[in-house]
């Protein structure tokens, strides 16, 4: 994988000015960058120590050019101090002119270890009698090197009011919720990348207008001007964030919004036949209704006056089930497995958790029906079978 590199750009320019004594120069300019300012894992890095106005002999005669990474001494000049060091580096000297000489440094293969600075060293070569006597240091200047990052982190938020929010832990797949009309201001913040991640929120296929800045923690967010969302409409409400550069680096996260209308609420209505004692099942069937986006998982019966929760899939002496027959209709039931005297007594409740409405309950309880049958059945069919049998039983006679 190569970075492509555009030469006219130059991301990081340090430039020092230092005065050049015993030299036929009153002053001189080192200048070092790099073709990028970020770079991929496993590319390449180029850098650039410009020494301007000095030809390659006056360079020679009278400087010391040395490149060094992270501390560590690679070249002087552009002469690489160990043969180990060509399978990571390599060093060109060019001349973009007369007297303009660059010592041009690349390192091969990135890794995350190889993050840092180079350093350009100039130094003077200071004469007496004609002999070196010292190399006074006159410049050092960093380039770093710096890799690109994912995103580490995601908080995407529909409305500021209400404690729910996407992140990176939650799937791709469009979360659905319910709001009243009226108008919001969606946000979505990311954090953790290098360099910054670019990041917007769309309403379907069409950007929101909105601001782009920073968070407390040095992050992007975009944060969408209020936006009327009408009754009875859905929409998909999307946050996109990417690494500028850096392949696979996409995050989003997706609402779905469904609007609904102020006047609608969930109802619950109940069917609750009569039972009898020692009845082997009594079931009670109620049906939330009324609304878009009612589900199972929000219903909740409860026993007693101390509100016991009784969850799906089996209680003590009862059963409970639930379930959807389409966005806007769920049946849920209650099964006593085998009537007691107690059932009579102790209160049920349904409980459905409306995210709009907040909680939606109905109260009901176990009516009783008298046994009218006691001792040994009998019935009209019986007597006149006895009857017929006493007539029998004369003839006989």
């Amino acid at each position: 994988m190569k970075v492509e590199i555009d030469i006219h750009i130059i991301s990081f320019v340090i430039i020092g000015i230092c005065l050049l004594k015993n030299s036929v120069h009153s002053e001189y300019k080192v200048a070092v960058s790099s073709e990028s300012e970020f770079v991929n894992e496993g590319d390449y890095f180029m850098a650039y120590c410009n020494i301007p106005y000095m030809g390659a002999l006056d360079i020679l005669d009278n400087l010391i050019v040395r490149w060094l990474h992270n501390g560590k001494p690679l070249t002087k000049y552009c002469e690489l101090l160990s043969r180990e060091l060509v399978l990571k580096y390599a060093c060109n000297v060019e001349s973009s002119g007369m007297n303009n000489i660059s010592f041009r440094l690349m390192i091969f293969q990135l890794k995350i270890e190889d993050t840092g600075f180079l350093e350009c060293e100039v130094m003077e070569k200071t004469r007496e009698n004609g002999s070196v006597i010292r190399n006074d240091l006159v410049a050092k200047l960093p380039v770093p090197i710096r890799l690109r990052e994912p995103i580490k982190s995601m908080v995407f938020v529909f409305d500021s009011s209400r404690e729910e929010s996407l992140t990176q832990y939650d799937s791709e797949n469009p979360y659905r919720v319910m709001v009243l009309p009226g108008n919001y201001s969606p946000s979505c913040t990311v954090n953790g990348s290098m360099p910054l991640a670019d990041v917007t929120i769309m309403m379907g296929d069409t950007q929101m207008p909105g601001i782009v800045g920073k968070d407390n923690n040095e992050g992007s967010q975009y944060v969408a001007n209020e936006t009327e969302f009408r009754d009875k409409t859905q929409t998909n409400i999307k946050c996109t964030s990417e690494v500028p550069g850096l392949p696979n680096s996409k995050m989003e996260r997706t609402f779905q919004i469904v609007v609904r209308s102020i006047i609608m609420k969930p109802k619950i209505t109940c069917s609750n036949d009569s039972a009898i004692v020692n009845n082997k099942r009594h079931v009670i069937t109620c049906i939330v209704s009324g609304v878009e986006g009612v589900t199972c998982n929000k219903v909740v019966w409860q026993r007693g006056n101390n509100g016991e929760n009784i969850y799906p899939g089996g209680y003590n002496n009862n059963n409970i089930a639930c379930k959807e027959f389409n966005t806007s209709m769920i049946e849920t039931t209650l099964e006593i497995l085998q009537v007691t005297p107690e059932d009579f007594k102790v209160p049920l409740r349904v409980i459905y958790n409306d995210e709009l409405y907040g909680i939606i309950e109905y109260d009901l309880q176990v009516p009783q029906r008298e046994n009218s049958c006691s001792g040994k059945p009998t019935s009209i069919f019986g007597d006149i079978i006895a009857f017929y049998v006493f007539l029998y039983v004369l003839h006989l006679l």
